[in-house]
């Protein structure tokens, strides 16, 4: 049975943005966030049969999680997708509450149906490890069973950073672990040709600091992303220069590392992980609390 609309839910990293970026690549369109969805101009979206609108939850951290999803309602009425997909985190959606706000629209279009992503089976586990370079998935994943680290295992996000952590480092002790020593990775800059050159000498305890920064910048505030062009592009666009840190080449070199990935303008970038950016985030907001 085919429904006309679907909500997704899944914890953090579950993998509801790839799943929507594959779908919407095999139906020749285009998944946009909750945010951009709200911005864009009606005109620009052209004519798609299905609607994909990813990370709902993005949207209430700015906005309030009423207005947000009547703002999206009011829209969809303007645009009349045929087919319409929502993903959000499932601990930020609301159920009969979100329910209820889309419910005169879904009475228009069509049954709806709410899905779950469920934790990897152990064949998809050995999948993703498989996929990441590990040469004996099964002993990887008795090795991690044995050191207690279970509950990773069954997150496609955390199980490819457990293996490029173990890959290029040794076993973590415990999640925290695990993300320190993935941002270490992420804010080492791989490429010698670019580590040449000055923002691409910094280490990644250098740029700790300005990652986190940056990253609880933008969880917080209501931005898409930031462009590294000197002046902003517009309010919810602004130029990596407004930052308050003084050395602009830290976070021009930040920006360039794999936390940060382009984003949908040309010329700007975005967090490449929103779970790791929540934890450089809350590193930087920790310190200056305390």
């Amino acid at each position: 049975l085919k429904f006309p609309n679907i909500v997704l839910l899944g914890d953090p990293g579950a993998g509801k943005t790839h799943l929507f970026d594959e779908f919407a690549l095999f139906e020749n369109t285009k998944a946009l966030v909750a945010r951009s969805f709200l911005n864009i101009d009606i005109s620009s979206l052209g004519v798609t049969s299905t609607l994909y609108i990813d990370a709902l939850d993005e949207r209430r951290a700015g906005r309030g999680d009423g207005s947000a999803v009547d703002e999206i309602v009011k829209k969809l009425f303007l645009i009349r997708p045929k087919n319409l997909r929502i993903a959000c985190r499932a601990a930020d959606w609301l159920g009969e509450t979100d329910l209820a706000a889309f419910r005169d629209f879904f009475a228009m279009n069509g049954e709806y149906v709410v899905l779950a992503l469920q934790p990897l089976s152990k064949a998809e586990q050995v999948d993703v490890l498989t996929e990441q370079g590990v040469n004996d998935p099964a002993a990887f994943l008795v090795e991690a069973r044995n050191r207690q680290l279970d509950d990773l295992l069954g997150n496609p996000q955390n199980l490819k950073m457990l293996a490029e952590v173990v890959g290029k480092r040794d076993w973590p002790h415990s999640r925290t672990e695990l993300f320190r020593q993935a941002v270490d990775i992420l804010l080492t800059e791989h490429n010698t040709t670019q580590s040449t050159r000055t923002i691409g000498q910094y280490s990644p305890s250098e740029l700790l600091e300005v990652a986190g920064e940056i990253c609880a910048v933008r969880l917080i505030s209501d931005i898409h992303a930031i462009t590294l062009n000197d002046n902003n592009h517009s309010d919810d666009l602004p130029s990596y220069r407004n930052f308050r840190i003084i050395d602009k080449n830290k976070v021009l070199a930040a920006l360039g590392r794999r936390v940060f990935v382009s984003a949908f303008e040309v010329g700007s970038v975005d967090y490449a992980h929103r779970t790791v950016a929540e934890y450089l985030g809350a590193l930087w907001i920790a310190k200056q609390i305390g």
